[in-house]
């Protein structure tokens, strides 16, 4: 191993680099090869299909990758830049010395053989242990990681959309792994915005809800408790089916009968009332929504049952169910912040695609279900419509019309119109089963709505025949949950809160 190798190995300890594989173990093919320009400067190259392709200029090197770090004219302070290909790691320097400190650049190498032969030749510590300048190599690492990474490392300061670069030959090489990183960062601003935009909407309820719901945090059971429930019972062997309140749903509701303790199912708030109505049994309902007016839940089989909630959700509704979950999503910091110095486990939160079905489909993974269906996931105005029969709040057909902005392929290779935000969730739920790969089979037995790209295509009578031949009576499994806190973490949380407005007049005196 060369010095170069070695300062560069130091390099990387101290940055941020993500690897599906160690860098000393990688073996370089011949298929990576070096070659000099005009001005005697060394460039690597790669064979492929009997083509040798330089990484960088076969003229002048050092010339083009100074033009290349010049592609924006001007660089502002808070904002994210993403390079497909480190190539020679010229550009990649002088790029990020043209850089604030608060900028941040995501430098992705999807040939972990080239990064390897690379760093026996090229001195990469300038950037590689910059605090500023994240690394993520290899194919696998790329597409499974980059989504994370990118959502971790937008600046909360952004206001213009990622900016991305392509070094030479890679748009080539790697043709199938760009579009993929193009597509993953486009889909990641999307829920960055629409999570910031949510946000700002729904301030002022959330704020209210979370002072109203943190005394019934405390006496309430949450995810933790829920999953550690559901493993040790061995309830994720069986499938889970999710219920949204798509407008197919009143076309296959009845069939969800021949799933009661065969399966755990989950149903989304919207949905809540559409079920008891059609006398179908499930587990757990699940709310996010700040703004969900109680009309929704104003039954009494839907109040009976447990319902999985965050901090800020509706208080009315935290109020008046006697069977709440607590979900610590979103990351409040009142909430968890006062909660957390008194659980004696982690306070567990499900990810945010920006809805509550999404939200609902991370608790599903979270606790290990290795089959999941999905029924009534539409994501489109299905004949016209945007929610089943018994929805409180459906949309009249003008309203509908107003709202679809564009098209999808449907569940049977229709077209159906559609908006931006449900296309986003539908991008969502694609982007998820991309990552999760064969570990988790996701059927869509919708039977409309928009296809699912990724998911297993099945009417729901057949996927419930097909996964659904256990049967355990699962209400009685996840019934009497412990609390969150016990008896004295519950003590000295409520003391801590009679705290509060006296701590709060502090803090605004001084």
């Amino acid at each position: 191993m060369s010095k170069t190798y070695e300062r560069n190995i130091r390099a990387i300890k101290k940055g941020a680099f993500l690897s599906d594989k160690d860098m000393d173990k990688v073996k370089i093919s011949k298929n990576v090869s070096f070659m000099k320009d005009m001005h005697d400067n060394l460039i690597p190259c790669i064979t492929k299909d009997g083509y040798t392709y330089a990484l960088s200029s076969k003229v002048d090197a050092e010339k083009s990758s100074e033009c290349f770090s010049l592609f924006f004219n001007e660089i502002k302070p808070m904002e994210t830049y993403c390079i497909f290909g480190i190539g020679d790691g010229r550009a990649a320097g002088k790029f990020l010395d043209r850089l604030y400190d608060n900028d941040i650049l995501l430098l992705l190498e999807p040939d972990i053989e080239v990064l390897r032969a690379n760093m026996e030749k090229f001195d990469y510590s300038g950037f590689l242990n910059k605090k500023n300048c994240i690394i993520v190599a290899g194919k696998k690492q790329i597409i499974s990681e980059l989504g994370q990474v990118i959502g971790s490392s937008i600046n909360a300061g952004m206001k213009t959309a990622i900016k991305y670069l392509i070094s030479p030959g890679y748009d080539v090489l790697f043709n199938e792994e760009c579009r993929k990183c193009i597509n993953t960062i486009d889909y990641v601003v999307k829920t960055f915005i629409y999570s910031r935009n949510t946000s700002i909407f729904m301030n002022d309820s959330t704020n209210i809800n979370i002072v109203h719901n943190i005394p019934y945090f405390i006496k309430r059971p949450d995810l933790y408790t829920l999953i550690k429930r559901i493993k040790k019972q061995k309830l994720n062997k069986y499938p889970a089916i999710l219920v949204s309140a798509g407008p197919s749903l009143d076309k296959n509701i009845a069939d969800l009968k021949l799933a009661d303790k065969k399966a755990f199912i989950v149903v989304v708030d919207s949905a809540l009332k559409t079920m008891a109505f059609n006398g179908i049994n499930y587990q757990i309902g699940y709310t996010i929504d700040a703004v969900k007016p109680f009309s929704v839940f104003d039954d009494t089989t839907v109040l009976s049952k447990p319902i999985i909630a965050t901090v800020v959700s509706s208080a009315e509704v935290v109020k008046n169910c006697n069977n709440i979950i607590f979900d610590f999503a979103d990351g409040y910091v009142i909430g968890n912040s006062l909660l957390k110095d008194y659980s004696s486990h982690d306070l567990l939160a499900s990810e945010s695609g920006g809805s509550v079905s999404t939200s609902a489909f991370s608790f599903l993974l979270m606790a290990g279900f290795k089959t999941i269906i999905l029924v009534g996931q539409d994501l489109a105005f299905t004949g016209g419509v945007g929610h089943a029969q018994g929805f409180a709040l459906q949309e009249t057909a003008e309203q509908v019309k107003q709202r679809s902005t564009c098209t999808v392929e449907g569940w049977d290779g229709s077209e159906l119109s559609t908006d931006h935000q449900m296309k986003f969730y539908l991008e969502w739920f694609e982007n998820k089963i991309q990552e999760i790969g064969k570990k988790v089979t996701v059927v869509n037995a919708t039977e409309g709505g928009a296809r699912i790209n990724g998911s297993v295509l099945m009417t729901l009578k057949d996927a419930i025949s097909k996964y659904c031949t256990g049967v355990m009576d699962l209400d009685v499994a996840i019934s009497n949950l412990p609390r969150s806190l016990n008896k004295k973490q519950t003590i000295e949380c409520e003391n801590s809160l009679k705290e509060l407005p006296k701590n709060s007049l502090y803090f605004l005196k001084n």
